[in-house]
């Protein structure tokens, strides 16, 4: 059977992200976008939501598509059963769309509950055992992924080892990356950048200033260790607060006193130098960086 190129399948692919973005900036321009914004009717909500996901997700999307069309197209000329293509990508906007009702369902409940509801000899009760019921899922699921050989190598990402996300480990290992697209954030050689979020906005300053940077500074010593420590501890693999103080030039980071209290406690696990969390620890992560992060600056210490 005859099939479209594949070169064809991906400039269709990017052409309909473009058409999906030159109807999102049309229909959001002027559209306030703090928070608690409200998100309008269910149709116009729907509407803009399938349309803002297809303008953000095709072209990431893009590979995968061509990827599942080759393997088609090997079954198609097997004369094997097989999906349309067309078929998957809409699979794609269907999940979005879902996705979507979900957190608008999610909103609209919210506005309509009354804030009496959370009183403990109310609905309180109810929400701390959905909380822990939540917990407990995210243990579960840890478990789950690590016996079948998925691990986690970051408080909510798990892969094979060897094949982790290395776009993501390039940020928690507070390494530098560029920033493309409408509220991207970015941070080079120092400098932290953050473009407009507003899709108009940022095709304005494209043609303006050649580039769509709403804000742009140069991050301190201390701003950069302190980052480095709150990403970095969010790795299975830990940090060594010692080294991202050396490497800013910066004071210790850490209070070690705490870290041994911690590790006694059975959340923080320690390795010479190196920390880490212990499984216990993950859904304590903000809690612990508030522990462990030295108070006052104090000169480099090699312990």
């Amino acid at each position: 059977m005859a099939r479209r190129p594949r070169p064809a399948l991906a400039a269709l692919v990017l052409a309909g992200a473009l058409v999906a973005w030159i109807i999102t900036v049309q229909r959001m321009r002027g559209m306030d976008a703090g928070p608690g914004t409200d998100l309008g009717g269910l149709g116009w909500y729907v509407g803009i939501w399938v349309t803002m996901m297809a303008a953000m997700m095709l072209p990431s999307v893009a590979p995968m598509v061509l990827l599942f069309d080759r393997v088609t197209s090997e079954r198609a000329r097997r004369e094997l059963p097989y999906v349309p293509t067309w078929i998957f990508a809409l699979a794609y906007l269907a999940v979005w769309t879902a996705y979507g009702l979900v957190a608008y369902g999610v909103y609209r409940g919210g506005r309509a509950l009354d804030p009496g509801f959370l009183a403990w000899d109310r609905g309180g009760p109810y929400v701390v055992g959905t909380l822990i019921a939540m917990a407990g899922l995210y243990e579960l699921t840890g478990a789950m992924t690590a016996a079948a050989g998925i691990p986690a190598y970051e408080i909510s990402n798990h892969a094979r080892p060897g094949r982790e996300s290395r776009h993501n480990l390039t940020y928690w290992r507070y390494g530098d990356y560029a920033g493309i697209g409408p509220g991207a954030h970015g941070r080079r050689l120092g400098i932290r950048t953050v473009r407009h979020r507003k899709p108009e906005n940022f095709l304005s300053s494209l043609v303006r200033n050649g580039h769509g940077i709403a804000e742009e500074a140069q991050l301190s010593s201390t701003e950069a260790s302190d980052e480095a420590l709150v990403m970095g501890l969010r790795l299975t693999e830990g940090i060594e607060p010692s080294a991202i103080a050396e490497r800013f030039g910066s004071r210790e980071i850490v209070d070690w006193g705490r870290i041994e209290r911690l590790v006694a406690s059975g959340h923080v696990t320690r390795d010479g130098t190196r920390i880490a969390l212990a499984p216990s620890g993950r859904l304590l992560l903000d809690y612990i960086l508030g522990e462990i992060a030295a108070a006052e600056p104090r000169a480099l210490a090699v312990v």
